[in-house]
């Protein structure tokens, strides 16, 4: 029979879907992703939203600022192999540092890197954003890695509040620490996991909590330390997928197969 142009038995179009299990995947720590479990025919289909954030940055020294939070990527409906994939989780960054990059590493890798110096007083919006403390230059505001930051000259700023994926279920995170502070004044304090400032003469800035990729504590003067940055974290949400494949088309293997079986008309 005449299909497509193609002499042999009709070869139906596909169209199926597929359920996604729903739930999220959500790696703390380097590991390996395993795709859900799914026919064949629909390998070259799948896709999932994909959120991954790096480390924190870790707090400046000496009255100086929160560190920013991890770089973070969000791609939605992300095309995915059927087989497995590494997951790298970044660290947090340690005193006045940056934080790790964190990849998830599909054909098609979805990566948050490490920044070279993520900008001090950032709102830090959209992707690949960060703020935090460069250099000692005197009180500065916790940076964020989307949202706002606060505060300003003679008091340190608050860390800025993340943003939500709601693609990934995530919750707020990503916030970056509250900044230090010069003796008398208040300390800002950390947001959404962000390690809080120091006000004290050479004390230290507090650690963001890990699995935030939030920004630490900046540190106190006379050469007190920032606190260390929160680690990152990757969150994957298998989408359905719709199998979708065009008649009139026989692979050779097909042919031969079929021709073998008998079932091949001559």
């Amino acid at each position: 029979m005449s299909n497509g142009g193609i002499i042999g038995p009709a070869n139906d179009p596909v169209n199926e879907t597929v359920s996604a299990p729903g739930s999220v995947t959500t790696f703390n720590s380097s590991g390996t992703f395993t795709p859900f479990s799914a026919p064949a025919t629909a390998g070259n289909f799948r896709t999932a939203n994909v959120l991954v954030v790096a480390g924190g940055r870790g707090g400046g020294a000496n009255i100086n600022s929160g560190g920013g939070a991890g770089f973070v990527q969000f791609n939605p409906a992300h095309s995915i192999p059927a087989s497995t994939a590494p997951i790298t989780i970044g660290s947090g960054g340690g005193n006045n540092g940056n934080g790790g990059a964190s990849t998830a590493g599909f054909s098609s890798p979805v990566a948050a890197p490490t920044g070279t110096f993520p900008p001090r007083d950032g709102n830090g919006n959209g992707t690949f954003s960060a703020g935090g403390a460069t250099t000692p230059t005197g009180t500065r505001n916790g940076g964020a890695g989307s949202g706002g930051d606060g505060g300003g000259p003679g008091s340190a700023g608050a860390g800025g509040i993340g943003t939500e994926h709601p693609g990934v279920s995530s919750p707020l995170n990503a916030g970056g620490g509250g900044g230090g502070a010069y003796p008398g004044q208040p300390a800002g304090p950390g947001t959404n996991g962000g390690g809080s400032g120091n006000a004290s003469l050479g004390g230290a800035g507090s650690a963001a909590s890990v699995n935030t990729g939030a920004g630490g504590g900046g540190g106190g003067g006379n050469n007190g330390s920032g606190g260390s940055g929160g680690s990152g974290f990757v969150k994957i949400k298998e989408l359905d997928i719709s199998v979708q494949t065009a008649s009139g088309v026989w692979q050779l293997n097909e042919q031969f197969d079929s021709k073998k079986a008998g079932t091949w008309p001559s």
